[in-house]
């Protein structure tokens, strides 16, 4: 009956999402963007410097690893660490020229896999992917949706 199906069809769901965890596209993808490269992408959103107030605001991160990140690209020449002036107990964090040249290289890194991904999937399935994830996103920010789902 119906009920067989949809738990056939729930346990399809699940494994399929477990797969796509395990891809090495979708990891590379996730890990652009986190750590030291996330908090360059916030930098650039933000118009290449801010507060490490603003920065939590945009990041679940602990103050201490937000120092660590920031001491870490400011070691590397992403970024300075620049006394604000209209808080001299502040710092404010700048990208250097080459931390911008990280960030573009970056994105343009992410944009090849899209492109990659797209032109293997086919801009049909490509639109239907973006589609169905444009719904799931829809339906776990709707509070009774996949949030009580855990795995």
């Amino acid at each position: 009956g119906i009920s067989v199906d949809r738990n056939i069809l729930a346990e399809n769901m699940m494994n399929a999402f477990d797969s796509i965890n395990r891809q090495e596209l979708f990891e590379r993808m996730k890990t652009t963007f986190k750590g030291e490269n996330l908090m360059l992408a916030i930098l650039m959103k933000m118009g290449g410097k801010a507060t490490p107030g603003e920065l939590m605001q945009y990041t679940e991160c602990t103050a201490a690893r937000l120092t660590a990140i920031a001491k870490s690209l400011e070691t590397k020449g992403l970024v300075s660490r620049i006394q604000n002036a209209e808080d001299k107990r502040s710092t404010i964090i700048e990208m250097t020229a080459e931390g911008i040249a990280r960030f573009m290289n970056l994105q343009k890194e992410a944009a090849e896999s899209v492109f990659n991904l797209i032109e293997k999937l086919g801009e049909r399935d490509a639109e239907e992917f973006v589609r169905l994830v444009g719904r799931l996103a829809e339906i776990s920010s709707d509070s009774s949706g996949l949030s009580e789902v855990t795995v």
